[in-house]
């Protein structure tokens, strides 16, 4: 009892951790909700089998959202120009 348990290991950083502290990510970005009209591409990408997930401590998946969030961003204002 008290004992830390090392569950397994980031799939980006390789580091071990518990198991509580990984994060499940999409591997396939399901990018934000927009509008109604994209609720079921959105849905499709949300809603994947377990093999379209990933485990990822949390400052990887901080990262990878964040450049994701970015990238969508960018994607988004080349489209409207």
């Amino acid at each position: 009892k008290g004992r830390l348990v090392w569950a397994n290991t980031c799939q980006h950083c390789n580091v071990w951790f518990r198991l509580v502290d990984l994060e499940m990510d999409h591997i396939v970005p399901k990018g934000g909700l927009q509008s109604i009209l994209g609720a079921g591409v959105w849905l499709d990408r949300a809603l994947v089998e377990t093999d379209g997930y990933q485990r990822l401590c949390h400052s990887c998946h901080l990262k990878k959202t964040l450049e994701e969030t970015l990238k969508e961003e960018e994607d988004n204002k080349k489209a409207g120009e």
